[in-house]
């Protein structure tokens, strides 16, 4: 009986994904470099299919690209990743890289507001074709990767006008707050919301700016809580 092969997806975590780039980077900054010299790098003695598993983790997450001649270096992005500006940047690459794979895109568009139950993805995988004994590693690692990623939703207003909300939820709840549909790291003026408080750093230079960050507020207002006073809500 021939044996069913899953679709594509990153057989690595994203954190691990991650720490394997670094060493690639440690070793030869963002210089192209063969396939046999990142094999080396990744701890392999040639090219193999282990090896190449590796490769494809990583440059499924955006964190490595290659050339005409296939030699490989670390990403733009893993810049970001790596040694990034701020804090900011960091969470921002983090969660772009987290929906890079195809299949997490996928996921991610097919349920945009909240991340579905493990029994509800499983069913979803092997509809999707993937081999039963694959599901639940997949399964381990999109949700590692949205985790890591403290996945972000972006809400649209108009052509060329972003605001990325940020779930600050707990990172081990299996639902998350929100979780993104698609992440720029040029978002400017990010809203956190964890469901109790608003925060934020944000400065303006025109009105209307001003006027569209005041309206974005207005559509979380009635997600926070009445405002107490001696044990009584106000309405």
């Amino acid at each position: 009986m021939a044996r069913i092969r899953s679709p594509n997806y990153p057989q690595v975590e994203l954190q691990d994904a991650v720490e394997l780039a670094r060493k690639i980077f440690d070793s030869e900054g963002q210089n192209f470099a063969p396939r046999e010299v990142v094999a080396e790098l990744l701890g392999y003695s040639s090219v193999n299919g282990a090896s190449e598993k590796k490769v494809g983790a990583i440059t499924a997450y955006g964190l490595l690209e290659k050339n005409s001649e296939r030699e490989l270096r670390v990403s733009d992005l893993a810049m970001r990743v790596l040694h990034p500006e701020d804090e900011r940047e960091e969470t921002e690459a983090l969660a772009e890289a987290a929906l890079s794979p195809n299949l997490f895109q996928e996921i991610t568009e097919k349920w945009p507001d909240t991340l579905p139950s493990d029994a509800n993805l499983r069913s979803y995988l092997i509809r999707r074709g993937f081999n039963q004994n694959a599901v639940e590693q997949v399964i381990k690692v999109f949700r590692s990767a949205m985790s890591l990623a403290n996945v972000e939703i972006e809400v649209h207003d108009s052509p060329g006008k972003e605001e990325v909300v940020e779930a600050a939820s707990n990172p081990t709840s299996e639902g998350k707050a929100m979780q993104a549909q698609q992440v720029h790291h040029t978002a400017s003026k990010p809203i956190v919301f964890d469901m109790e408080t608003i925060s934020g750093q944000y400065s303006f230079d025109n009105a209307d700016d001003l006027a569209g960050f005041i309206e974005k507020l207005e559509r979380i207002r009635p997600l926070l809580p009445a405002k107490k006073i001696d044990g009584s809500d106000l309405v």
